[in-house]
């Protein structure tokens, strides 16, 4: 039987705050450039791909098809995420440090704060603040499409998410 090794994509102030042990950080929002390196040394072992319930593990799997990772290797989703596997008694390494807000809704927070004063200043002081709307949304659309987050990226380093 070969080693099996999880591969957690949840954001890291959520898998500093608990995780399973010896699992492997990969944030989804960094997945793209990020997990080809890391896949690519795991070939010889069995992959489960982790997050909390399971929707980001799905987005994860599905994005290292797209870039071409295959394997003989059993690779797969971890079912219901960290939290069934804690429901289920499984151990977790559990730093006690509370995860105050994800980063990935902070970026959503900070995006859509920024698109929404974008649109309003276009409408109410000049409409060229409207190419700066859609610039934010074309960041979005290049987000979703890649998995790779320059807002999420920047909302990481600051310093309330140091660890």
């Amino acid at each position: 039987m070969k080693e099996r090794v999880i591969i957690d994509v949840r954001e890291r102030d959520e898998f500093d705050a608990a995780h399973v042990e010896g699992a492997i950080n990969v944030p989804l929002s960094s997945f793209t450039s990020t997990a080809p390196n890391v896949l690519k040394q795991l070939r010889e072992k069995d992959v489960s791909i982790m997050c909390y319930s399971g929707k980001r593990a799905e987005n994860a799997y599905q994005l290292s098809q797209g870039f071409g990772y295959s394997q003989s290797a059993d690779y797969k989703i971890c079912p219901g995420g960290i939290k069934a596997w804690m429901e289920e008694g499984k151990p977790v390494v559990d730093t006690g440090k509370k995860s105050t807000m994800t980063l990935m809704r902070q970026t959503q927070l900070v995006m859509g704060t920024m698109v929404m004063v974008f649109s309003a200043l276009s409408l109410m002081v000049d409409p060229n603040f409207g190419i700066l709307a859609a610039g934010m949304g074309i960041g979005m659309m290049f987000a979703g499409a890649t998995g790779n987050c320059a807002m999420a990226n920047a909302v990481a380093i600051m310093p309330w998410n140091k660890a």
